[in-house]
């Protein structure tokens, strides 16, 4: 993978299986592929974790503070580095996936040539 695809593959990783360890409840699985269909050249992310843990209410000075806080940006950060993401909910689990463009490899994984 070349360099700006890594930083971002391991980024969109950490805000994966943070949001998993966080919201859900464990265990919380990382899977990496090479999908065959979709995007051409892509690094497909995928983290399943247990059904969601229970939600607390959350306060208003709470909500307040959430303006301001450093985390709750997750989703954005998955959006901007990848081509698509989403999720999957199943009854006992949920996947969330993002596919990264591997940009310098053929649709078969092999290194491009440059004219």
């Amino acid at each position: 993978m070349p360099t700006p695809t890594v930083d971002d593959a391991l980024l969109v990783i950490s805000e994966l299986t943070t949001n998993a360890i966080v919201h859900a409840l464990p265990p919380a699985v990382l899977r990496l592929s090479l999908p065959e269909v979709g995007i051409p050249c892509a690094l497909r992310i995928e983290v399943t974790d247990a059904r969601p843990a229970p939600r607390r209410r959350p306060s208003p000075a709470a909500l307040h503070l959430a303006e301001h806080r450093e985390n709750g940006r997750g989703t954005d950060i998955v959006a901007a580095l990848s081509a698509q993401h989403g999720m999957f909910r199943h009854p006992e689990r949920t996947t969330r996936w993002a596919d990264l463009h591997m940009g310098g490899l053929t649709p078969r994984g092999t290194a491009a040539t440059r004219p």
